[in-house]
């Protein structure tokens, strides 16, 4: 079937298999040919034209992937760039659509966006202020930064650093010293009144749901300015959502380290720092 690539369901597991990488070329040469035997040896077709080889530098699920990292596709980039401002909510609804897509590769999106997202509330009506503009220019700024990441290597350990302020949770993941990703999000009104021990906990545990794929299984390091969270695990008076969180950390295996607010610079920034 030339064109039943859709018609036939993957195998659960092998998805990831439709992109390969090898680290030589001549591996790569030697696994082609194995690919090939197989579909001649079950006459099966393939169409050239939809096929990439040797490639160093690839364009994947709208992003650029070349030696090691990763970063956003240049047109999407030229489209945000561009983007005049929302004169209503459907117009920022799209924009923020477009730009929450490469939200990992952006320092401090939730807060930076705050200004904006606050416009969705349904208690608010439609009035872009001046810190409106400026958080759109600002994501705009950063964007076209062209910020590159680092891809995950599963052999290595991970560092995780996490921050929390009054608006929003903010994390990193790091490896080797190389920004893999950047994470944040808004406090719901309920958690703003959440003790600093508490916000600073959900930060640990926010990150760690989203990036359990990375660091499930293998030993990591999480830093944090929270003194009270190395006592968290052995603590025995817990809320029902602190025996929730208490239950989930305990399903990694880190080790924690402690920096104080004022040299947690990568947190500061992104969590913080306000427009």
């Amino acid at each position: 079937m030339r064109s039943g690539y859709w018609q036939v369901r993957i195998k659960e597991g092998d998805e990831a298999k439709t992109t390969v990488v090898t680290r030589t070329l001549a591996k790569h040469v030697g696994h082609l040919r194995q690919v090939l035997a197989r579909l001649r040896e079950y006459e099966l077709y393939a169409k050239v034209s939809k096929y990439s080889f040797a490639q160093e530098t690839i364009s994947f699920l709208e992003r650029i992937v070349e030696r090691g990292r990763i970063r956003m596709d240049p047109k999407k980039v030229q489209a945000i760039e561009e983007w005049q401002p929302p004169s209503n909510v459907y117009d920022l609804r799209s924009f923020l659509g477009l730009v929450n897509y490469y939200r990992h590769f952006v320092k401090s999106y939730s807060e930076i966006a705050r200004p904006m997202t606050d416009l969705f509330k349904k208690t608010e009506t439609w009035n872009w202020t001046p810190q409106c503009q400026e958080s759109f220019d600002r994501l705009k700024r950063t964007i076209a930064t062209d910020p590159v990441l680092a891809l995950p290597n599963m052999s290595k350990p991970f560092v995780v650093e996490t921050d929390a302020s009054d608006f929003a949770l903010g994390s990193v993941l790091v490896q080797d010293g190389h920004l893999v990703a950047f994470e944040s999000r808004k406090l719901k009104d309920v958690e703003r009144r959440y003790s600093v021990h508490e916000k600073e906990l959900m930060a640990v545990i926010h990150c760690l749901r989203l990036w359990r794929h990375y660091l499930l299984g293998s030993p990591f390091m999480v830093k944090t300015d929270n003194t009270a969270m190395s006592h968290f695990m052995t603590q025995l008076k817990l809320t029902s959502r602190q025996a929730r969180w208490q239950e989930l950390l305990s399903e990694f295996h880190f080790v924690l380290e402690y920096r104080a607010g004022s040299s947690n610079h990568v947190e500061d920034a992104l969590s913080i720092g306000q427009i």
